[in-house]
């Protein structure tokens, strides 16, 4: 178990207003081991009778890729260690190369995600592969193909915040990572009338 008077803030889980039913952004954990503290703060901004319920949820590292295609292409070049994100959701992207070293990304649903640099593994809550050169170098409309499926989360047992309704509230939950999967997020579920609101920080605290 590690010292947590020694620890310090390993990532962010959430750090802005909730004003309806949300998630944070999906963060990733497998590199963390034994026990963590899960911090949550809340303060109510606004609404009549307010309530918000938080819980932590986790999603397995299992493969949401299928289709993986090249194109016509003038490289011989490769797509290899293609994954879904922590926040995947259901979508086609599209690699097409604008030169021998950059490829511009995009997806069916999330639009363009920017550009990926042949032979650095490219990285996002959305997707993440590595583009490798081959003898022939790629030419520019070189491209591939492939789908993502979204990832499904699940309540943790054991990660509920409770009690969280007018004022302010601090709270903490231990974590055994061995027991999650590779990524974890927060769940809201607000009430109350008058456009209820909260603001609501949480810091995953351990050793790394």
């Amino acid at each position: 178990m590690p010292s947590f008077a020694s620890a310090s803030v390993l990532t962010a889980l959430h750090g802005a207003a909730v004003s309806s039913n949300s998630n944070s952004a999906g963060v990733d954990i497998s590199s963390y081991n034994g026990e963590v503290l899960v911090n949550l703060a809340t303060g109510n901004t606004a609404g009549t009778n307010p309530t918000l319920a938080v819980k932590l949820q986790d999603t397995p590292n299992t493969n949401v890729v299928s289709n993986v295609a090249a194109g016509t292409n003038t490289g011989t070049g490769t797509l290899t260690e293609v994954e879904g994100g922590a926040d995947a959701v259901a979508e086609t992207f599209t690699l097409t190369a604008s030169n021998a070293t950059t490829f511009a990304v995009s997806g069916s649903v999330s639009g363009s995600l920017g550009n990926a640099t042949v032979g650095t593994k490219f990285i996002h809550a959305k997707v993440a592969f590595l583009l490798t050169a081959g003898g022939t170098a790629f030419a520019g409309s070189d491209s591939f193909t492939f789908d993502v499926a979204a990832r499904t989360y699940a309540d943790v047992d054991g990660g509920g915040f409770t009690s969280l309704t007018t004022g302010a509230s601090g709270q903490k939950l231990a974590i055994n990572t061995d027991k999650l999967g590779r990524w974890v997020r927060l769940n809201f579920v607000i009430g109350g009338t008058v456009s209820p609101a909260y603001q609501v920080v949480s810091n995953v605290i351990g050793c790394k």
